[in-house]
């Protein structure tokens, strides 16, 4: 029930995002799609390492991948750039106590402890990303909140 939820909460935001990237359209800066498809691969890659496959000994062709992922790149860079917008246009803000709740979520579902997960982050330079994917779910709770939803 919790995983069809959490299905239909990414369905609704993706058509939230193609809405608006459709309503907005403008070039996403290349050196941030470039960022963000080698933010793919290095995903990919680790969770291939994760399940013990050497990556380099995997018969992938990256480029190939690479150019297959471009599209949603595109597309991730763009939500990501009109969010930001929404988060200064409307000063969304994340409060401390969300902060908390998502350190303790997070916790949870690895099965650890709020204080390694904070220690964590903060040692990782993770705060500031928690904070700003925060104001960026703020930012959609808006959109949800002012779109008419069919």
């Amino acid at each position: 029930e919790q995983e069809a939820r959490r299905q239909d909460d990414l369905e609704l935001k993706s058509r939230l995002f193609d809405k608006l990237i459709a309503a907005n359209t403008f070039d996403a800066p290349v050196s941030l799609i470039e960022h963000e498809l080698d933010n793919r691969l290095e995903e990919m890659a680790r969770g291939l390492a994760q399940r013990g496959i050497d990556p380099r000994k995997a018969e992938i062709n990256w480029e190939s991948l690479r150019a297959d992922q471009r599209e949603a790149g595109v597309k991730t860079v763009k939500a990501t750039l009109i969010l930001e917008r929404i988060v200064a246009q409307e000063e969304l803000k994340e409060t401390e106590e969300d902060v908390e709740k998502e350190i303790e979520e997070t916790a949870k579902s690895m099965n650890k402890s709020a204080t390694v997960v904070r220690s964590r982050l903060m040692k990782e330079g993770g705060m500031d990303r928690l904070r700003q994917n925060l104001r960026r779910e703020k930012a959609v709770d808006f959109i949800k909140q002012h779109a008419k939803l069919k």
